[in-house]
């Protein structure tokens, strides 16, 4: 944990609660996102077309915000009505695969699917595919060739002689669309590397990283042996990092992320936000449930049941989307995970089933987007059968920073919080910023005091008696006290800042800024 200072180098948010000495009365909870009333957000394409059953960013991961052009990109996966999954162990694989389309939004809700005529699906290319293979998409701004300014690591559409695809490679393009191959990738010392092609997670680029060589992240998944119920063998997450995206080296801690760990059966995907010095992760969280057809044949039959290639017609999966974190971007906790940052539908709603998040977090105007991939109830898994069932994209939104929040126990009466002490550095220009929301003037408000960490009182001036109380909503609210919104009457060298939460109020992060920073 980084020292805390009066300084815009401290942004506190309440994750791992290291920053915290003591509550009472008070809780760190985890936010739950807000879907969009217009979900699902992209749409279907129509009977004959290539998205026609599967529009989702599931086995292509990446939505994105770009900034220079103003606008949201999609790099989603597609199937049509007529793609057979086989799941059943000697059946040849089917002609088919998935594709990759491309989409543009203007607001991150209405999607637009271009016309880019590029491939060719029922005999004509009107359609808005830009590649046959699945992977990651970044936009890639320290990119001195413009021709390399989007990278997309792929896995190969072939496959081997075992029917299994063989290869990752890394593409290239000038504008998302039209892609070039590039070079074959490996992980030296990797066995799944070794002519294969492992599902790839995730791909980022990480400007936060204080070495150059772990600039760019990857991340894979294999199978391991579980510790639960279910599937013998689940999976668990790898990953490598780069100085240029070319050349790999593994996390010598592999697997670095692993359902044996936690409560979850199983995960399948995540993302990884490196942000305020954190690693954000979000995380499918899933898990293997009979259906009620499984209690008569056990019962009936004498079946012992535990998921396998045989029984798996009697089982379901749930997943939804919960919460980890890092402070060097290798060991993650996992924050209250029986808590979801996403949850599923109700009984009935297209994404009643199962969740699978993108691989980036777009922000525009201080709001988060977060793109998932949803199914309904019917999908139930991955069964002995053929086919496929319906897959979409959706959208759920959360303020800047709040992804977790400090509240009073009981909604309604109020406590307090204790930080660890913080360096008192130029005070004359320093302000408390703090990120608020379900205030009331007359009920739910939050109030600050600083203390003297050496004696334990209230700094004079900066008591709560003193403190404006925070009544308003916002993600960047300046506190106050008596004398203004600056820390300038502290003579002291280290401070507490103790927190007071009253009713319904929520506090998301704090942390500091000069008054003579831009607003």
């Amino acid at each position: 944990m980084s020292k805390l200072d009066t300084t815009s180098k401290t942004h506190v948010l309440f994750l791992d609660m290291q920053e915290v000495t003591d509550l009472w009365n008070v809780r760190m909870s985890v936010v739950e996102a807000e879907k969009h009333p217009l979900n699902p957000s992209l749409p279907l394409g129509d009977i004959n077309e290539w998205d026609s059953r599967q529009a989702a960013p599931w086995e292509v991961r990446t939505v994105l915000y770009d900034e220079q052009e103003d606008i949201f990109k999609a790099w989603y996966g597609g199937i049509d009505v007529d793609y057979e999954v086989h799941y059943i162990n000697g059946l040849p694989k089917p002609k088919k695969d998935y594709s990759m389309g491309y989409a543009t939004s203007r607001d991150g809700v209405r999607w637009h699917k271009p016309n880019l005529g590029l491939f060719e699906f029922n005999g004509n290319k009107n359609n808005n595919m830009c590649h046959h293979s699945w992977g990651s998409v970044i936009k890639d701004l320290s990119e001195q060739d413009p021709q390399k300014r989007y990278k997309l690591v792929r896995k190969n559409r072939k496959r081997n002689e075992l029917g299994k695809y063989s290869h990752v490679f890394l593409d290239y393009s000038a504008d998302g669309i039209h892609w070039e191959q590039g070079p074959q990738l490996g992980v030296p010392g990797v066995p799944e590397w070794d002519g294969l092609a492992p599902d790839i997670i995730a791909f980022i680029r990480d400007e936060q990283d204080p070495d150059p060589q772990r600039r760019y992240k990857l991340v894979w998944q294999t199978k391991g042996e579980s510790n639960k119920h279910g599937p013998r063998r689940v999976r668990v997450k790898h990953m490598a990092w780069s100085p240029d995206a070319i050349h790999w080296t593994a996390c010598p801690t592999n697997p670095f992320f692993n359902p044996n760990d936690s409560t979850e059966i199983e995960n399948h995907f995540l993302l990884i936000f490196p942000h305020r010095g954190w690693y954000i992760m979000l995380y499918e969280y899933g898990w293997y449930y009979p259906r009620n057809i499984a209690r008569d044949v056990s019962i009936f039959e004498n079946q012992e049941f535990r998921l396998n290639q045989e029984n798996a017609y009697y089982w379901d999966y749930g997943q939804d989307i919960r919460l980890a974190v890092s402070r060097d971007g290798v060991n993650y906790t996992r924050i209250n995970s029986h808590q979801q940052v996403i949850t599923r539908g109700i009984p009935g709603a297209w994404d009643a089933g199962s969740l699978i998040i993108t691989d980036k977090i777009p922000i525009k105007n201080n709001k988060m987007y977060l793109y998932y991939a949803g199914s309904g109830m019917e999908w139930g898994g991955w069964r002995s059968r053929r086919g496929s069932r319906v897959n979409r994209m959706g959208l759920a939104t959360l303020d800047l920073d709040r992804f977790t929040c400090l509240e009073v126990c009981d909604g309604d009466s109020y406590g307090w919080a204790y930080t660890k002490p913080i360096e008192v550095c130029k005070p004359d220009e320093a302000q408390l910023v703090v990120n608020v929301s379900d205030t009331d003037p007359n009920r739910s408000w939050v109030e600050f005091d600083l203390l003297d960490v050496d004696t334990g009182d209230a700094v004079p001036g900066y008591a709560l008696d003193d403190c404006a109380r925070v009544d308003e909503d916002g993600i960047s609210v300046v506190a106050h006290w008596k004398d203004g919104p600056t820390l300038s009457g502290i003579k002291v060298k280290n401070v507490r800042l103790r927190i007071r939460l009253y009713g319904r109020a929520k506090l998301y992060s704090f942390g500091f800024k000069s008054n003579k920073d831009s607003a």
